[in-house]
C-alpha cells in the first residue's frame, strides 16, 4: 500500500514537472514570435501616431473612390461583380497592420540564383499594409508610406481575396504553421512583397537556413500551396518554371483591382479639374457674348 502511495506521488510529481516544462517551453515560443513580430507590427512603430491622424481621411477617400467604382458597376457595367450598397462602415484593423518590404532586385529567382540567399534582397525600405474591413469583413487592402517625411496612403486593393489575405495576417495561423514544420526558433521573421511574381510572403531564418510561406493568387500557375512552408532554394526552383512574359495581368497578390494613389496622379487629377473648370467658364462667356449679340 505504501508503494502504491510512493508510486502515485511520483507519477503526479512527474506529470506536473513535465506539464510545467511543456508550458515554459510554449512560452518562449510564443514570446520569441511575438518579438519578432514587433517590428512588423505598426501599433509598435514610430509610425503609428502619423497613421492614426490620417486613418479617418483614408477611410473616406477609400470609401469615395469605392463609391466611384460602384457608381461605374451600377451605371455602365464596367467591372459589375460585386455589387454593394452605397452606405457602408469601414473601418482599420490596427492589430493586423503589418511592415511589408520590397526586394532591391525584383526577380527573386535570378537573384537567388546568383547569390544563393533571399535576406540580402530585401530592401530596407517598406511600406505599411492595413486590411480595412466592410460591415466586419475583409474588403481591402490600404497600402501606407513615409514619403519625404509625410505619412500617407498610397493605394489600395479593392476586393481582395479576403480567405487569403486573413491567412496571411493571422499570428495564430502562423505560429501554428511554424511549429508542424519544426521552425520554433527563427531568427528572424518578415513580411515581403515579391511584386514580379505576383507574391505576398512570409520569409523566416532559422540556423541559417531560409523558409518561406507564399500566399499568391495564381498558385495553379506556380504549382505551390498557399499557406505552405518552403525552403527558399525550392521556391526558387517552383517559380522557375512560372512564365512571367505568359502570366495575366490580373495575376494580383490578392486577386483584386489595385488603385494607386499617386502624388502625381493627385496633381494630375488637380490639373484637369482645373482644365475642365477653365474651359466651361470659357463656353460659358462665349455662350453669354453671342447672346449679347
Amino acid at each position: 500500500m505504501k508503494f502504491l502511495k510512493v508510486f502515485a506521488l511520483s507519477f503526479i510529481s512527474a506529470t506536473f514537472l513535465l506539464s510545467s516544462t511543456v508550458f515554459a517551453i510554449e512560452k518562449s515560443f510564443d514570446d520569441n514570435i511575438d518579438n519578432l513580430l514587433k517590428d512588423s507590427s505598426i501599433k509598435c512603430s514610430d509610425d503609428y501616431n502619423d497613421f492614426k491622424k490620417i486613418s479617418d481621411s483614408s477611410l473616406t477617400k477609400i470609401r469615395e473612390i469605392s463609391n466611384y467604382s460602384q457608381s461605374l458597376d451600377k451605371n455602365y457595367n464596367v467591372h459589375s461583380n460585386d455589387p454593394r450598397s452605397f452606405s457602408y462602415d469601414l473601418s482599420f484593423d490596427e492589430n493586423k497592420s503589418f511592415k511589408i518590404y520590397k526586394l532591391d532586385t525584383p526577380d527573386f529567382v535570378e537573384y537567388f540564383n546568383n547569390n544563393g540567399n533571399f535576406k540580402n534582397n530585401i530592401s530596407k525600405n517598406y511600406n505599411w499594409m492595413s486590411p480595412v474591413y466592410e460591415n466586419g469583413n475583409l474588403k481591402h487592402i490600404a497600402t501606407f508610406s513615409k514619403n519625404h517625411g509625410d505619412f500617407e496612403m498610397i493605394g489600395f486593393i479593392e476586393n481582395v481575396n479576403s480567405t487569403m489575405f486573413e491567412s496571411f495576417i493571422n499570428l495564430d495561423k502562423l505560429k501554428e504553421t511554424l511549429k508542424k514544420n519544426n521552425l520554433t526558433t527563427p531568427s528572424e521573421i518578415k513580411f515581403v512583397k515579391v511584386d514580379k511574381y505576383h507574391i505576398n510572403l512570409i520569409y523566416i531564418r532559422q540556423n541559417n537556413q531560409e523558409y518561406a510561406i507564399p500566399f499568391t493568387n495564381t498558385v495553379s500557375k506556380m504549382n505551390i500551396d498557399n499557406g505552405n512552408v518552403y525552403m527558399i532554394s525550392n521556391l526558387a526552383n517552383k517559380l522557375s518554371n512560372y512564365s512571367i512574359t505568359k502570366s495575366s495581368s490580373n495575376d494580383k497578390q490578392g486577386g483584386g483591382t489595385n488603385i494607386v494613389i499617386s502624388s502625381r496622379v493627385k496633381s494630375l487629377a488637380t490639373s484637369l479639374v482645373f482644365l475642365s473648370a477653365s474651359l466651361l467658364l470659357f463656353l460659358n462667356f462665349k455662350k453669354r457674348k453671342n447672346t449679347i449679340k
